[in-house]
C-alpha cells in the first residue's frame, strides 16, 4: 500500500499545481480537446484478474499477452516489479514469487505526470466502475468501504481487510484505483479431541 499511497499524493500535487490554480478563461475559448482514450475497452474481475491477464501471471506470460512495458520499476530489493502501460491507462504489480498481484488504473491526468504518451484507463470493474464514475456508484456496486479518508478534494475509499480494492476520487470523480489479488486466509488448525477417560 505504501508505494501507491505515496503515487497518490504525488500525483494529487502535481495535478492540483497544473490544473487548480488556473484562472477560468471567458466562455468563448474552444473546448479543451477530448482525453486520449486506449484502443481496447479491459474488464476487471476482481477474482481472476483483467483479460487477457489473469492474477499470478509471470513477467513473461504478461508481456506476451499485453506487449513489452513501456516502462518497469523495481522496488523492495527487486521482489516486486511495476509495468507502466499508460498509453492503456494502467499498472501492474507483480511480486517475484506470486506473480501479478496487482492492477492500477488511471485517468489521462493522473498519467500523464509520468507519460507524455498518457490515455485514459478504457475499461472498467465487473461491476461497472470506471474512470470517472461518483462516489454513489462506487458505493451501489460495492457498499459501503472500510475506511474513506478526505484530504481535501481528495477522498480514498478502502475496501477489503487486505486491500483488496482501493478507489481515489479528486472533485467528486474517479481519477485512479486499484484492484489487488485476493488473498488466501490461512487455515485454521482445528483440534482433534483426545481419548476419553471413559475410554480406559
Amino acid at each position: 500500500m505504501g508505494h501507491r499511497f505515496a503515487l497518490t499524493m504525488l500525483v494529487a500535487a502535481l495535478f492540483v499545481t497544473q490544473f487548480g490554480c488556473a484562472k477560468k478563461e471567458p466562455a468563448k475559448t474552444a473546448p479543451s480537446p477530448a482525453p486520449p482514450q486506449a484502443a481496447q475497452a479491459y474488464v476487471i474481475d476482481a477474482a481472476t484478474g483483467m483479460a487477457p491477464v489473469t492474477w499470478g501471471m509471470s513477467v513473461d506470460q504478461v508481456q506476451a499477452a499485453l506487449g513489452p512495458a513501456e516502462k518497469t520499476v523495481q522496488q523492495g530489493q527487486g521482489k516486486i516489479l511495476v509495468l507502466y502501460y499508460l498509453s492503456k491507462g494502467f499498472t501492474l504489480t507483480l511480486y517475484k514469487d506470486k506473480g501479478l498481484t496487482g492492477i492500477t488504473c488511471l485517468s489521462w491526468q493522473i498519467a500523464l505526470a509520468f507519460s507524455s504518451k498518457a490515455a485514459n484507463f478504457p475499461g472498467k470493474t465487473a461491476e461497472g466502475i470506471c474512470i470517472g464514475s461518483t462516489e454513489e456508484a462506487i458505493f451501489a456496486a460495492y457498499g459501503l468501504p472500510q475506511e474513506r479518508t478526505v484530504r481535501g478534494n481528495m477522498v480514498d475509499l478502502t475496501y477489503g481487510r487486505h486491500l483488496e480494492k482501493i478507489f481515489y476520487l479528486q472533485n467528486k470523480r474517479l481519477v485512479q484505483f486499484s484492484i489487488n489479488a485476493p488473498r488466501e486466509e490461512p487455515r485454521r488448525l482445528e483440534r482433534v479431541p483426545g481419548p476419553s477417560s471413559d475410554s480406559k
